[in-house]
Formats: C-alpha cells, sequence, structure tokens
C-alpha cells in the first residue's frame, strides 16, 4: 500500500515537481561568456525591462529546465551566453530564437505569446549584444512558463516556469 501511495505521488510530480536550480552568479561579460557554455541561460536578478537588462550585469546561472524560485520583482529578464569560438558556430548569421510565454491568470484564463529574435553568436569574449527576453504585464498572473528554442542550435532549448511573487 504504501509503494502504491509513492508510485501515485511521483507519478502525479513527475512534470510539475521539476526544479531548476539557480546557480553561480556574473557580474561581467568576459565572465559569463567564459566560464559557461555557449547557449546558457540567465536570470538577471533586478532587471524589470529591456533597458535595465542591457545596463544591470547581475547575472544568475539557471542549471536544467523547469519549476524556478526567483525573487519578487515587477518583471523577470532572461539572457543567452552567445560567446562561442567554434567556427562552425562563428560563421552562422541570423539566428533565430523564439520565446513562447504562456501567462495563467487569476481568473482562469491563460494567454500565449510567441516572440521571435534574432543573433549572431559572438566571438569576443566581453560582447554586451547578449540574446535577451523581458517578461512583463505580471498584474494578477498566478504562472508564467517560458520554453526557448533556436532554429539552428538546440544549445537555446530551455523550458522555465516560476510563479510572480
Amino acid at each position: 500500500m504504501r509503494m502504491t501511495l509513492a508510485c501515485c505521488i511521483a507519478v502525479l510530480c513527475a512534470s510539475p515537481c521539476l526544479s531548476a536550480e539557480l546557480g553561480n552568479q556574473f557580474d561581467s561579460y568576459r565572465d559569463l561568456h567564459s566560464q559557461t557554455a555557449y547557449g546558457s541561460l540567465f536570470f538577471n536578478r533586478g532587471a524589470i525591462n529591456y533597458h535595465q537588462n542591457r545596463s544591470r550585469k547581475n547575472f544568475i546561472a539557471i542549471k536544467g529546465s523547469g519549476m524556478l524560485d526567483l525573487p519578487q520583482q515587477q518583471g523577470y529578464c532572461f539572457v543567452f551566453n552567445h560567446y562561442t569560438d567554434d567556427p562552425d558556430r562563428q560563421g552562422k548569421t541570423g539566428i533565430t530564437y523564439t520565446a513562447t510565454i504562456s501567462k495563467t491568470f487569476s481568473d482562469g484564463r491563460r494567454t500565449v505569446e510567441k516572440v521571435p529574435r534574432q543573433f549572431d553568436p559572438a566571438d569576443w569574449v566581453t560582447s554586451p549584444n547578449l540574446p535577451d527576453h523581458c517578461i512583463s504585464g505580471l498584474n494578477m498572473v498566478t504562472q508564467v512558463d517560458v520554453a526557448f528554442a533556436a532554429d539552428a542550435d538546440d544549445a537555446f532549448n530551455w523550458s522555465v516556469w516560476f510563479k510572480p511573487k
């Protein structure tokens, strides 16, 4: 009986119980690019819009896909490591990545928005032109699901979700 109950709980929690972890913090483009892999995803703590995302450097590495426990903010910004010394990747330009954002509201409504953006892989370790995406409009939102995908490289495939506080 205990085994059956444990199995049922494990099956029911299989998807929503997956957790992504916040990892190391980086405050410079050089460290972010040189100490993490191409395609790594970061949460930019304190940045709530694109202007702040491009001026603040408080990058927290995200380890794995899944549920994130993020601090209370009015918006949430994410960036990717786009530095590479791989000549095959450096030769590509205009790579499209898409952020698919699903918002669940307290009244049960759900919206889905797909936002494509383009970037070029960088060949200099201090490049400030990080592929990024910010999420705002969170009034009455109880959960945000974000799926990132790139047309030319699965290094940018990430799926995270969080509950705005």
